[in-house]
């Protein structure tokens, strides 16, 4: 009698080819997809996610080297916009688009191991790429699905109508959106025009008509933002459910601090990100093929090989990158690296936000009422001002009023 266990579907996975899709899914897009479905938000649950975010521990940096995948293609760095907390002007790297000849060697390195899954997005903006189009002939070729991300800016009629062919190839769809009001959309996102987001964000809708159903949007919380997070969900939910607006403490995304600690809401829980999660199995590949250790790799400080002449599993047998990840483990970086400026807010704030955030939608999302759940929002930012609050003062701005 045949009998169906867990390891003959991981091996059944394995030979066509969707184990190392479906566990690089969950590990790395997790916050985007699944934290909402998978955490229930009754008191006890709340209390329950509460607890084990409090008690996590940063573990060792360790270099899965058994499990590698391709988490990032750098198909081009260039933007059209100039996000004061991202400042793409900033990096120093040539500016090219990657050779399809190079994408395709990648593609097939891939394949060899089983991978079916990446992103296309660095610090550029995808939709910029002349031959857009071009890589996804080569990812639908190899059978290998993306998550786009985009700003929605390039996204006009023609782009869409394009974007609506490749459906067997797009897994999940980004806008990255900061603001929901013209002066704040457009001090953040500069270079961008709010009416033109409008227009394009209601174009696509129209368009789209759940042709493309996995689409999310991701959003920045500063002191720009903070004081219009109930509205921006609300105003937000009218293209994508509000269960898929994610929202998250700014952190530092750019070699240039200043915004990211002038403008942060919670300054006093600012810490090291050392050390770095991203330093594992996941890597980054640059438009000219280098592998590097960071996705916001804006002078190419983090290269440790390059896919062009190296194998995947090779690149991650790197002498460099496992002196990185010793630097990282015992918090002794070189003074000459990005790791040394790079700050976050504490990862158990930022959980706890989104634990908030996530909860405040789930409980009022068909009730929503602006002005109630901003002032929910002020109590958070009131409460953590100065450290981590009970359990219980956690659980009490949530409740209703």
């Amino acid at each position: 009698m045949f009998v169906f266990n867990k390891l003959f579907l991981r091996k059944a996975l394995s030979k066509i080819g969707l184990i190392n899709t479906i566990l690089f899914f969950l590990n790395h897009y997790r916050s985007l997809v699944s934290e909402f479905k998978k955490i229930k938000y009754t008191d006890q649950d709340i209390c329950d996610e509460y607890d084990k975010i409090i008690s996590y521990q940063q573990k060792k940096i360790v270099i899965n080297k058994n499990n590698p995948s391709i988490d990032v293609i750098e198909i081009n760095k260039n933007c059209n916009l100039d996000c004061i907390m991202c400042k793409t002007s900033l990096s120093k790297r040539p500016d090219f688009n990657m050779s399809l000849n190079l994408f395709e060697n990648i593609l097939k390195k891939m394949k060899r191991l089983g991978l079916n899954f990446t992103t296309l997005h660095t610090i550029g903006e995808p939709l910029m790429n002349k031959n857009l189009f071009k890589y996804f002939e080569l990812l639908r070729k190899y059978k290998i699905k993306i998550f786009l991300s985009t700003n929605v800016i390039p996204l006009n009629e023609k782009n869409i109508i394009k974007l609506l062919k490749w459906t067997d190839i797009i897994h999940t769809l980004r806008f990255s959106i900061d603001g929901a009001t013209k002066d704040v959309y457009e001090k953040i996102r500069l270079n961008g025009k709010f009416n033109m987001l409008i227009r394009n964000l209601d174009t696509f809708k129209k368009m789209n008509n759940r042709i493309i159903r996995n689409i999310h949007i991701n959003s920045i919380v500063s002191k720009d933002t903070e004081k219009q997070l109930a509205y921006h969900l609300f105003f937000y939910s009218n293209y994508v459910p509000m269960e898929n607006i994610h929202l998250s403490l700014i952190d530092g995304l750019s070699p240039d601090n200043s915004y990211f600690l002038g403008h942060s809401s919670l300054k006093n829980h600012i810490v090291s990100r050392l050390p770095c999660s991203k330093i594992c199995s996941h890597i980054k590949i640059l438009n000219d093929g280098s592998a590097s250790a960071c996705g916001r790799d804006y002078n190419g400080d983090l290269v440790y090989g390059n896919i062009a002449y190296q194998d995947i599993p090779e690149l991650l047998h790197s002498k460099k990158l496992e002196e990185l990840a010793e630097q990282h483990n015992n918090r002794k970086i070189f003074s000459n690296s990005l790791c040394v400026s790079c700050y976050k807010v504490d990862s158990r704030v930022n959980n706890l936000f989104k634990l908030f955030s996530n909860s405040l939608v789930a409980r009022y999302k068909n009730n929503w009422n602006v002005d109630l759940m901003q002032l929910k929002f002020n109590d958070f930012f009131s409460l953590f001002e100065k450290s981590i609050p009970s359990k219980n003062d956690f659980l009490r701005i949530i409740k209703p009023n």
